[in-house]
């Protein structure tokens, strides 16, 4: 019943075998998701071990990020530790993640983000001015490859750099600076993608497919289900719990800071 990492699989291989995105074949996501799996292709044809490892790889660093955040916050290496391994209860919450998905990649980036802007609004030993710069950078790559994988998971780092942005004005570590290091470094990853789709004349057909279509078909669903959010919590009360849990450990940090004190349960909520 992995619907979602089948057809990532099939255009992973149908790319690696000289088909052209968006016009030979087509789906809901963006190139660097089925790069990820062209690569987990090339690794293994016949089966999903090349995925697998490719999966390991990333969920490691996934734990490794996690690991730093809770660190900025508990001081102490075997208490983080143990808060990065309890968010595996959240992270593969058998009702909202039954299957490897796009969310699995897009998570990499959301934590590598998450990490670099908790430390700049959190961890006041730090060099503001400079890792102002690396939050923006950081951001900038983590919403252009999240465009690249599921754009809405952009929207959600975009909160998390108007954090940045604010701290700099407060701090006068430069608001157009951080925000030219954001644009730059985003324009930077994408331009290898942009070049290829131009190269192979797929480029108005990713525009085309990836965003219009996406937008148009998302929109009917919702039409037909009527506050889908609502519904999907009133007939699976787990979910209801799963946000309940996430929700009061954002809430949980407030108490431990000095200033931001609700950055993450903003970012929880968006």
């Amino acid at each position: 019943d992995h619907h979602d990492s089948a057809t990532f699989f099939a255009s992973g291989k149908a790319w690696m075998n000289g088909m052209i995105p968006y016009v030979d074949f087509s789906d809901s996501k963006g190139p660097l998701l089925w790069l990820i799996y062209g690569v987990g292709y090339l690794l293994s044809p016949r089966s999903v071990a090349g995925m697998f490892w490719i999966t390991v790889v990333t969920y490691a660093f996934i734990f490794w990020w996690l690991y730093k955040t809770a660190y900025i916050y508990l001081r102490d290496g075997r208490k983080a530790s143990l808060a990065a391994v309890v968010t595996a209860i959240s992270i593969f919450f058998p009702v909202v993640r039954y299957e490897t998905r796009a969310e699995d990649f897009a998570l990499f980036f959301l934590v590598w983000s998450l990490y670099h802007v908790c430390r700049l609004l959190h961890d006041q030993r730090v060099d503001a001015r400079r890792q102002t710069v690396v939050a923006s950078v950081v951001l900038g790559v983590s919403m252009a490859a999240t465009l690249l994988i599921k754009y809405n998971v952009s929207a959600m780092l975009g909160v998390m750099a108007l954090f940045v942005l604010h701290f700099a004005w407060r701090q006068h570590a430069g608001v157009w600076r951080s925000l030219g290091y954001m644009a730059l470094s985003a324009a930077l990853f994408l331009l290898p993608f942009v070049v290829y789709m131009l190269a192979v004349g797929c480029f108005d057909d990713f525009l085309h497919e990836y965003f219009l279509v996406n937008m148009e078909v998302v929109g009917r669903q919702h039409a037909r289900m009527r506050h889908p959010i609502f519904m999907l919590i009133a007939h699976r009360y787990t979910v209801g719990i799963y946000l309940l849990v996430n929700g009061l450990s954002a809430l949980a940090i407030a108490r431990l800071v000095p200033r931001y004190r609700f950055f993450v349960f903003i970012v929880f909520m968006s």
